[in-house]
């Protein structure tokens, strides 16, 4: 919509204030948690790398048309300025699963920090979207489409199209919301189910607007569609069936994550 503020890409600015939000939400709530905030770097530079150099290598892998260069095939700055960014949660969220247990971190409290901390950056990644025109919606009549124009990136410039990206912004909110009310209301039962709900609703919310991306006239699912709903299965067979064992493993850090506890 604005691909460009103050001659610089909105996309890159967004993504800057992303950044900049991620790393001081990690900061205040990691240290709330009583986690040691050199966790905190630890977790901005994973953030980085899957924003960046894995979801470039995504895109460039999996998702980029047939016979465009990859990375490795032009390995240097100006390829990551060429656009082109895809997938960052499927590195970002394993490695976050698997971080407690190889630095001993306490796995209830970091999970429930990782909850609070993704959507509102999901969300300010989505307007970063917004304004440059990518991950755009498809054609419609609904009172509020919006109109890209020419020099923006979007492929229906010029077309009333649903603003995909902002219904991407909005439903995280929504999500934060949920998982807020469900550690206040709830509390401490609650909290091992947090981040295991919050990547449950995610997935829900992305399975459902991919329908309404364009080219869609096969009805087939597309391949972010089948990964969101893998895990958005694997989620509820978790609440379903796996709560105790769940619990017990993320207990089981509790005793043996001193070294990393504040205080």
């Amino acid at each position: 919509m604005y691909r460009h503020l103050l001659g610089i890409e909105s996309y890159a600015i967004i993504q800057l204030v992303a950044l900049i939000l991620f790393a001081g939400l990690a900061v205040i709530l990691l240290r709330r948690s009583n986690i040691r905030l050199r966790h905190a770097a630890a977790l901005t530079v994973l953030y980085v790398l899957c924003n960046f150099l894995a979801a470039k290598l995504l895109f460039d892998f999996v998702m980029a048309p047939a016979g465009r260069h990859t990375l490795f095939d032009h390995p240097a700055l100006a390829h990551f300025f060429e656009g082109g960014y895809w997938g960052w949660p499927i590195v970002f969220l394993p490695c976050v699963l698997v971080y407690p247990f190889a630095f001993r971190v306490p796995a209830v409290s970091f999970y429930r920090v990782i909850a609070f901390l993704l959507p509102p950056v999901f969300a300010v990644q989505k307007v970063g979207c917004f304004l440059a025109g990518c991950c755009f919606g498809c054609e419609t009549s609904v009172p509020w489409a919006v109109v890209f124009p020419d020099d923006s990136v979007c492929e229906l410039a010029g077309v009333p199209i649903h603003p995909l990206q902002i219904y991407d912004a909005l439903l995280p909110l929504g999500i934060l919301i949920i998982i807020v009310f469900a550690d206040r209301i709830a509390g401490k039962p609650a909290r091992p189910f947090l981040l295991p709900l919050m990547v449950g609703m995610y997935s829900l919310t992305r399975f459902g607007t991919e329908f309404l991306r364009p080219n869609r006239e096969n009805g087939a699912l597309l391949l972010g569609q089948w990964i969101e709903l893998g895990a958005a299965v694997s989620v509820a067979l978790l609440l379903a069936v796996g709560r105790k064992l769940w619990r017990y493993l993320l207990h089981e850090t509790e005793g043996s994550s001193n070294p990393d506890c504040a205080g």
